[in-house]
């Protein structure tokens, strides 16, 4: 008995000296992955988005290392992984309170920008700008458009371009631009049809 508790005993003592040294080896194993399919023959496009995110995450002060992969073979090949590793849960916390506000910052000044210029030039655009509140590091924009039937997403004119040149002038108008799109990763696009026969809503709302 004297020898089996003696074993028992080394055997806690082992685990407890083990025991942070196992934590913080395993402590740096978060990682943060995207995945990104460009549409049919939008390749370039989207590498030279890309190529332009990049850079601007390096000029703004990016702290982690993004390794970008091409899928070559398999299911999801023409796709590409973008892969930041070597973090802790915490790295985390810290990365979207330090970083994350820049690239919001960035993308909401520019939306700022164009919608004072469709305000005052009274342009006929109905929308509405959304953010959920679990988008997670970085953030997450949503842009709704509403329209009342199909023909309502016809070309409008003027359109948004003809409208920024005329409030900004080009050149301050294609700053305008290059920001707002070099400001987001990636856009996911759907429509949807409103069924007010399935939805609940009182009279005078």
């Amino acid at each position: 008995m004297r020898v089996l508790r003696n074993t028992l005993l080394a055997l806690v003592a082992a685990l407890f000296v083990l025991g942070p040294t196992r934590v913080q080896a395993q402590a740096h194993n978060v990682a943060m992955v995207y995945r990104f399919t460009p549409a049919a023959g939008k390749t370039a496009a989207f590498e030279k988005a890309l190529a332009s995110h990049a850079a601007w995450r390096k000029q703004a002060g990016d702290p982690w290392n993004w390794a970008v992969y091409q899928v070559v073979t398999g299911e999801h090949a023409g796709s590409y992984m973008i892969r930041s590793g070597g973090h802790t849960w915490a790295d985390l916390d810290a990365y979207d309170a330090d970083f994350g506000p820049k690239g919001s910052a960035r993308f909401d000044a520019a939306v700022d920008a164009v919608h004072k210029a469709i305000v005052k030039q009274n342009a006929p655009f109905h929308y509405a700008w959304f953010s959920p509140m679990d988008s997670g590091p970085g953030g997450v924009r949503g842009l709704a458009i509403f329209t009342k039937n199909w023909a309502g997403f016809e070309p409008q004119h003027p359109n948004l371009g003809q409208i920024m040149n005329q409030e900004y002038g080009q050149a301050m108008a294609g700053q305008i631009f290059d920001e707002f799109t070099g400001s987001y990763s990636h856009v996911v696009s759907q429509i949807m049809r409103y069924r007010p026969d399935l939805s609940v809503q009182h009279e005078g709302s």
